[in-house]
C-alpha cells in the first residue's frame, strides 16, 4: 500500500484543471490527461501512478470502524447492535504523510496529556485514540454516518 496525500491547495489545483480531487481510477485520469495535452507539472507530479489501485480516502472528521471485519459491521448494523459499533467507531482527527490520528467518536478532549506530561501510549491503551504510522497497519473500514448518527454506508 502507498499513500497519495494532497493538500487543500492541491485539491483546488486538481479541480481547476478539471481533474477529480479523489482519484479512484488513475488509469482513466492519465488517459484523459494524455489525450487532452495537459502539461501542468505541479499537478501531474502529485497524481498517483497509472497502475495504482484505490483503496480508501481519508479526510478530517470522516468515520472509521477498527478491529471489526466488514461482515461483523454488517451484522452489527442488521442486528442494531449499536454498543458493538460504538466501541470501535473513530473519527479522523489529524492526517500527515504516513501518520494518521483517529480519536474515538465519543471522546471530546483533544488533549493527549496525562498529569501534564504528553503520553502517547496512555491514549492508545484506553481506547480513546488510534495512531497509525504505516499504511500496512491501516485496518479501519470507512463508514458514512448521517445526521442522526446512523451508519448509512460501509466502505468507500
Amino acid at each position: 500500500m502507498q499513500e497519495n496525500p494532497i493538500t487543500f491547495w492541491d485539491a483546488f489545483e486538481r479541480k481547476k484543471a478539471g481533474l477529480p480531487v479523489v482519484i479512484r481510477e488513475p488509469k482513466v485520469v492519465w488517459d484523459n490527461i494524455l489525450n487532452s495535452g495537459f502539461e501542468e507539472q505541479s499537478v501531474l507530479s502529485k497524481l498517483p501512478l497509472e497502475n495504482w489501485e484505490f483503496v480508501t480516502s481519508l479526510q478530517q472528521n470522516e468515520m472509521f470502524i477498527f478491529d471489526l471485519s466488514y461482515q461483523d459491521i454488517q451484522n452489527a448494523i442488521d442486528e442494531k447492535n449499536l454498543s458493538l459499533i460504538n466501541k470501535h467507531l473513530y473519527r479522523v482527527q489529524k492526517i500527515a504523510e504516513s501518520y494518521y490520528n483517529f480519536r474515538h467518536h465519543l471522546e471530546t478532549s483533544v488533549d493527549d496529556k496525562f498529569n501534564g506530561v504528553r503520553n502517547e501510549n496512555m491514549s492508545i491503551a484506553t481506547g480513546k485514540m488510534k495512531r497509525i504510522v504505516s499504511l500496512p497497519n491501516m485496518t479501519g473500514i470507512k463508514v458514512k454516518v448521517d445526521n442522526l448518527g446512523r451508519i448509512v454506508k460501509v466502505g468507500e
